[in-house]
């Protein structure tokens, strides 16, 4: 009689161990199934195009929905733990296997919903990306229209008034080159988060390449400064030309009195008289 309570007490042990071991034989294909979905997602991501993130964005959005569908199932096989867990001298690695596989479902739907979130954040760079290099683009060719348009126009007043209009021009194109520059450089560090390292240097020489033609700014400046040149060299040409027009009459009528003068002169008179029409004439020139 004595031994009875020991043989019962054993019994239960024994009872609960077995229960135990049944219990991790049943745990253990939802274990390996996790396991197969957390290899799956910790896989290293690559991404060189939006196409091919919109591909892994929806492989994603798959195991998310299988994780949703298993949850209530593998949820359940834990409460179910519960109850052996609660019986005393339970075995201790028991709860420590459902411990680690409640930690192995945590982890897996945290790592998916993650890594989800940095696939959407990766497409939403893409689209950045192509929308301000476009941007940037469409800036620059306006930008070398406006450049291959600058002429010298051969009229004082309509070339000054012209240069007037074109500075003020080439203020507003450089502003928003800059400017779309700025902001299309800014997303390059986010689309190369993911792309391979070849991809990342086609990327480098696609922005260096773009980087180069911004220098339309300074190519506008320098033909507009050589205009203003121009501009101003022939204001002084033609103000050249009105005072040797009004001078030649004036000339003109020294001469006639030279050959046709009312007064008699000497000889002297008429050689100082015409050197000093020469000097006159020189100091025009």
């Amino acid at each position: 009689d004595n031994l009875l309570p020991k043989v019962k007490q054993t019994k239960q042990d024994v009872d609960s161990l077995w229960k135990a071991y049944q219990y991790t034989d049943e745990l253990s294909p939802h274990i390996a199934w996790l396991n197969d979905k957390a290899v799956t997602i910790n896989k290293v991501l690559n991404t060189n195009s939006a196409t091919e993130t919109e591909k892994l964005i929806e492989r994603q959005e798959k195991i998310i929905d299988q994780l949703d569908k298993k949850r209530k199932g593998f949820l359940g096989i834990l409460q179910k733990a519960a109850k052996l867990i609660s019986i005393p001298k339970s075995p201790e690695f028991l709860a420590r296997e459902v411990g680690n596989a409640r930690k192995l479902w945590d982890d897996t739907n945290h790592m998916a919903l993650d890594q989800l979130e940095t696939l959407r954040g990766n497409q939403e760079a893409w689209e950045r990306y192509e929308e301000e290099r476009n941007e940037l683009s469409e800036a620059l060719v306006e930008g070398e229209k406006e450049l291959s348009s600058i002429q010298k126009i051969y009229d004082v007043a309509k070339g000054v008034e012209d240069y007037n209009a074109r500075v003020i021009a080439a203020a507003g194109f450089r502003k928003d080159i800059e400017q779309a520059y700025k902001t299309f450089s800014g997303t390059k560090a986010s689309v190369q988060a993911l792309v391979t390292d070849d991809v990342k240097g086609e990327i480098d020489d696609e922005v260096n390449e773009l980087k180069a033609r911004t220098y339309v700014n300074d190519q506008i400046d320098e033909t507009l400064k050589e205009v203003d040149e121009f501009n101003k060299k022939l204001k002084d040409y033609f103000k050249d030309i009105i005072e040797l027009e009004a001078f030649t009459k004036v000339g003109r009528a020294r001469i006639e009195d030279l050959l046709n003068t009312k007064i008699p002169l000497s000889d002297q008179d008429k050689v100082v008289m015409t050197m000093e029409l020469g000097d006159d004439i020189g100091a025009q020139m």
